[in-house]
């Protein structure tokens, strides 16, 4: 996977009955890194909004980088909402 990028999408529905704000955030290993892990991993749209009923897309990116392995986690936290 050296030098090689790979996009996944996910559909996020809200099917409350009030409009969600979102934003997406990184929890990582907690290993020291010399590239900045947001060259490595990419969400978008990484904020919003979204009206009850509607779904959206959201892209995920990841590039690879020689020699290097990356873990983390992408946590999706509602404002105003639960």
């Amino acid at each position: 996977m050296n030098d090689t990028s790979k996009k996944k999408y996910i559909l996020m529905e809200n099917t409350g009955i009030i409009d969600v704000e979102y934003e997406w955030y990184f929890i990582d290993d907690g290993i020291q890194h010399e590239t900045p892990i947001n060259e490595v991993f990419d969400i978008l749209p990484l904020r919003g909004k979204i009206e009850r009923g509607v779904t959206e897309k959201v892209e995920f990116y990841y590039y690879a980088i020689p020699k290097h392995s990356f873990k983390l986690t992408a946590v999706c936290k509602t404002i105003g909402g639960p």
